[in-house]
């Protein structure tokens, strides 16, 4: 069973501990359902923007997250996104984007900003991500995991990591390098387990409010249609018409 999950259908930030900053919840656009996350990271300022989860100290844990930015760092800067936590501010491992003079690709970011692992996909604005990050304690083995897309792309292991995690935190917010310019991403399917979450409905098609209608009106006209086929239409019988025979 889930630790936790939350796809933000309360049409708040009640089933979150706290959230602060300029966030709020939207209908457009949406990964799963009718309703996701919206985050924006002030430019010049990085002022912090999250909504943050507390959970029972945990030493093995994975989340996860779909990922969707309208508007990417700039040059030289790094916002992060997705986040497992000691305490409020020790950040054990994040997913980031990093503008690196011009190279814009998606980046693990452990311990607090000590390392960082750059991976070889180039994000796109306005594509949904799926996310997820993995932490595992330990005194100087501690490790941990980014996925993308159901993809592993970034792995970190010797990590002198002898905590645990307490808080999950989604969030649009400066890493290293402040942007120059507004950078704001939206947050859907949110989930925190003790084994590996992958793609949400186990990889189906995004779904959107309303977006079955048409494939079901398609799939009864196709019923009504072989149905007309393959029943004869009904023909009443006739019988002849009764005379009543003369009494004798």
């Amino acid at each position: 069973m889930a630790i936790f999950t939350n796809d933000f259908e309360e049409g708040d930030f009640t089933a979150w501990t706290s959230s602060t900053g300029d966030c709020d919840i939207v209908h457009v656009p949406v990964h799963h359902n009718a309703h996701a996350a919206h985050f924006l990271e002030d430019a010049n300022t990085g002022t912090a923007c999250y909504a943050r989860k507390s959970l029972v100290a945990i030493d093995d844990v994975y989340t996860r997250g779909y990922v969707r930015y309208a508007q990417l760092p700039t040059a030289n800067a790094e916002t992060r996104c997705l986040a497992l936590m000691s305490g409020a501010t020790v950040k054990l491992v994040q997913a980031n984007i990093r503008d690196d003079f011009g190279d814009v690709k998606w980046t693990m970011r452990t311990l607090n900003e000590a390392n960082r692992d750059v991976t070889d996909i180039t994000p796109v604005v306005d594509t949904w991500y799926c996310i997820e990050l993995w932490y595992h304690r330990g005194v100087a083995d501690g490790e941990a995991k980014m996925w993308i897309n159901d993809v592993e792309k970034a792995s970190r292991g010797a990590l002198p990591s002898d905590v645990a995690v307490e808080n999950v935190q989604v969030m649009c917010e400066a890493s290293q390098a402040v942007s120059t310019i507004d950078v704001n991403n939206y947050i859907d399917c949110v989930k925190v387990d003790s084994a590996y979450i992958g793609l949400e409905a186990a990889g189906g098609p995004t779904v959107k409010k309303g977006s079955c209608v048409p494939a079901m009106t398609a799939l009864l006209t196709k019923f009504s249609s072989l149905k007309q086929t393959r029943e004869p239409k009904f023909q009443p019988r006739t019988f002849p018409k009764f005379t009543p025979r003369s009494l004798i």
